[in-house]
């Protein structure tokens, strides 16, 4: 009997030391942003490509863009993206800014948060902040291919 305890004790010990080494990602770290220059691409056209890449990109581009000003040239989309983590996916929402200058165009992505309540994962979790960061970089890789993508003006 005492043997099992033991075995119990020491099992449950193992488990919670290997948790005692997940690490948070801090607050100031959850944010990414790139500046982009187009030299021969005027503002309308940058926030119209911007516009259009939203909606081919986004299932409910409706709900998805919250803002877009074409005055300022600012688009802001709130988000949900996923990453893999072993049997399931872990979901998180983002906020991305676009800002748009004559031949400049400014990414944000802010506010980056699990979407489970509790979840000790995903954007929250330092081993994990690669995943969730390189999901946004891809998104606004998409993006940057999508505009300087000309082929498709000449059919």
């Amino acid at each position: 009997m005492r043997r099992i305890i033991l075995i119990c004790l020491s099992i449950a010990f193992l488990s919670f030391s290997g948790c005692s080494t997940l690490q948070t990602t801090l607050e100031q770290n959850k944010s990414l942003e790139s500046v982009n220059d187009f030299p021969k691409i005027s503002k309308a056209i940058l926030y119209s490509k911007t516009l259009s890449w939203a909606a081919r990109t986004y299932n409910s581009a409706n709900n998805v863009i919250q803002l877009k000003d074409p005055d300022t040239a600012q688009i802001i989309c709130r988000g949900i993206g996923g990453i893999p983590d072993m049997i399931f996916v872990r979901r998180f929402s983002y906020t991305m800014i676009i800002d748009i200058k004559d031949n400049k165009m400014r990414i944000q992505f802010e506010n980056i948060q699990s979407e489970q309540i509790g979840d000790v994962g995903g954007p929250d979790m330092k081993y994990q902040w690669d995943e969730v960061s390189n999901h946004l970089k891809s998104l606004k890789d998409s993006l940057m291919k999508s505009i300087g993508d000309t082929n498709k003006q000449d059919w």
